[in-house]
């Protein structure tokens, strides 16, 4: 019996988060991650996404701070670009992210 089942990892988590933790599997699979990591990997996400979509209370807090966040630098380099697509990511997958901010970034050191 395989340790990794998507089916169990997936319950209660919206049809969007369970498509990205397939996506995100089938991506660890194609880099040959052994089925233990890819396990511990998914399982964490899986309960981020639990969270967030427990905790609606905290949406209005994020959206006033992703907004900050991304409006605090701009750039085209990698590392800023980087952390525009992180942030953004987390928008997407647990809350509406601000419409304010064309662009985010740290600045690299």
């Amino acid at each position: 019996m395989p340790l990794l089942d998507l089916n169990k990892i997936t319950v209660g988590l919206s049809k969007t988060w369970s498509g990205f933790l397939r996506d995100w599997d089938r991506s660890l699979r194609s880099g040959n991650y052994p089925e233990t990591t890819r396990y511990n990997y998914l399982l964490t996400a899986a309960q981020l996404g639990r969270y967030l979509g427990e905790h609606k209370a905290l949406q209005q807090f994020f959206n006033e701070e992703t907004t900050k966040v991304l409006g605090t630098c701009r750039g085209r380099e990698f590392a800023q670009l980087r952390d525009e697509a992180i942030i953004r990511l987390y928008c997407n997958t647990g809350r509406a992210c601000p419409r304010s901010a064309t662009s985010c970034s740290t600045t690299s050191t």
